[in-house]
């Protein structure tokens, strides 16, 4: 597999970036705790969540489109990874 890295965009990147935060939060759910707290990681996963947490993205690189790198997959384009580098300013409660 062949991986490019590349600053987000909204337009091509928005639907494979929340997967990637949609599995890493079940991740965290189900393998740091109980059948509680993977039950209220997955309840916070709603698409009023989804839109809020994307706009937040948006602003944050907005600020900086450098602050949200995406990785993925040269071929199909699928998003294999990403990271955030923030000022502390852009700061938002995981």
């Amino acid at each position: 597999m062949t991986v490019d890295i590349r600053s987000y965009d909204r337009e091509r990147d928005a639907a494979g970036l929340y997967e990637s935060k949609v599995a890493f939060e079940r991740g965290l759910g189900e393998n740091t705790g109980g059948d509680g707290k993977a039950a209220a990681y997955d309840g916070k996963l709603t698409e009023a969540y989804r839109e809020r947490w994307l706009d937040w993205v948006d602003r944050c690189v907005a600020d900086d489109p450098r602050c949200v790198t995406v990785a993925v997959e040269s071929r199909t384009e699928e998003t294999v990874g990403y990271a955030f580098v923030l000022p502390e300013r852009m700061a938002v409660n995981w």
